[in-house]
């Protein structure tokens, strides 16, 4: 067991603002959001010398923040009554601290059938939280039908070395959307909606 090991903390911030007009026929709602996330418990892999296969420890800080906003209609027309809303929210989602010893933390590794191109998810400092790692692809050389992958240049030396490996892995995207957006239209008439 790790002595040190303690609880995630988290500090979260929030502003918003409620709006009713018209005899609350129009509503409206904006908030801001920063949630910053501290002393992350994350499994690690230490050196064989220490004599064991995994450790939990606390390394990592993540911040997600952004803002919410939403709007609606709702009135009555003699038996007929509806409502209009919508919301549109963003999100921000970085890695901010990550523990010196730990370049980088890769979980789950996925190809398409058994090809072995694989995908992992990582979390990085600077990064979005468990980002997608894995090869850029450029295209279909017509030559000889196979995947042509992008040589990423050593981050040193800015050189290429020609071959595709573990190190051509780079930055391809994660799960966790910018913004959402959403629209809801609801109508009544007689007690039938």
């Amino acid at each position: 067991p790790n002595p040190n090991l303690k609880w995630e903390t988290s500090t979260q911030l929030n502003i918003g603002l409620d709006m009713r007009f018209l005899n609350e026929r129009l509503s409206l709602t904006a908030e801001y959001f920063n949630k910053e996330t501290n002393d992350l418990i994350v499994d690690i892999k230490p050196t064989p010398e220490v004599g064991f296969g995994s450790a939990t420890v606390n390394a990592g800080s993540v911040v997600n923040k952004g803002f919410e906003f939403e709007a609606s209609w709702k009135d009555k027309i003699g038996d007929f009554s509806y409502s209009i809303g919508g919301n549109f929210s963003t999100l921000h989602n970085e890695v901010t601290y990550l523990d010196p010893t730990i370049a980088r933390l890769d979980a789950a590794k996925g190809g398409v059938d058994g090809t072995n191109n694989p995908v992992h998810t990582s979390f990085e400092v600077g990064k979005p939280i468990w980002y997608f790692r894995g090869y850029k692809y450029e295209g279909v050389d017509p030559e000889t039908g196979k995947a042509i992958i992008t040589d990423i240049p050593n981050e040193k030396t800015g050189e290429v070395d020609g071959l595709i490996s573990d190190a051509d892995m780079t930055y391809i995207g994660k799960a966790i959307p910018d913004f959402t957006y959403g629209v809801t239209i609801n109508l009544a008439y007689k007690g039938l909606d």
